[in-house]
């Protein structure tokens, strides 16, 4: 009976044990089970979070290249332009260029056919001369001479006053094809003080080529009242 007892008391503590332990399993699986529940959603929580910034990552990846691309083609296009522009500059630089050469060679070509066409003119003149001072015996020459001082004085000297010789100039160079007579020179000086009120000193000289009348030089003004002079005028005009 006592051993029944002890049996019965024995079955009684190990289900009890049984009991404690199945309530310690039981809690501890549930905890063990939550844990697990709370490390699945943090799992699946950092696991969103991740995707989250792959998917921002991935976003900003995508806009930096689109940027990128969008910053080479302005680049580039700045670049056409640029180019284009400085081509448009270099052909157009070339251009001006080669028309400032075309117009200072046509410049020059003309300045060397008018210098050709003076020196030509200026020989042609000079053997003219030449030969008329060897045609006409010299009171001929003299009397031409005479003739177109006195039509240079009635004419050209009249307009002295209208040629802008400075006040401070009081001599004047004269060259003729023969020695100015004394009548001559008063009547030139005459002129002179009408024409422009004021007293001239003359220098003269004698210069038998150029065929009749005067070479007047006042300061930087010419006035050229000679044959030779009329000679080659006549040349240029019919050239």
């Amino acid at each position: 009976m006592l051993l029944l007892q002890i049996i019965i008391l024995m079955v009684f503590i190990f289900g009890g044990l049984l009991f404690i332990l199945h309530h310690i399993f039981t809690k501890n699986i549930s905890t063990a089970t939550t844990h697990l529940d709370q490390l699945n959603a943090d799992f699946l929580r950092r696991e969103e979070e991740v995707k989250k910034l792959q998917a921002e990552a991935q976003n900003y990846y995508d806009d930096m290249i689109a940027r990128a691309k969008e910053e080479a083609e302005k680049i580039r296009n700045e670049s056409e332009a640029l180019l284009q522009a400085e081509k448009e500059r270099v052909l157009e630089e070339t251009r001006l260029a080669s028309e400032q050469i075309v117009e200072k060679a046509e410049k020059t070509k003309h300045m060397l056919t008018n210098e050709l066409r003076r020196e030509i003119e200026a020989q042609v003149t000079s053997r003219i001369c030449a030969v008329m001072q060897n045609i006409f015996p010299p009171h001929i020459q003299e009397k031409i001479h005479k003739l177109w001082l006195d039509d240079l004085m009635d004419s050209s000297l009249s307009q002295l006053s209208q040629l802008r010789v400075p006040a401070e100039e009081n001599q004047a160079r004269i060259v003729s094809a023969f020695a100015l007579t004394s009548l001559e020179r008063q009547v030139l000086l005459k002129k002179f003080k009408d024409q422009l009120g004021r007293d001239f000193e003359f220098k003269e000289e004698v210069d038998p080529a150029l065929l009749g009348g005067v070479l007047l030089t006042i300061g930087s003004l010419v006035l050229d009242g000679t044959v030779a002079n009329r000679i080659l005028q006549k040349i240029a005009e019919n050239a």
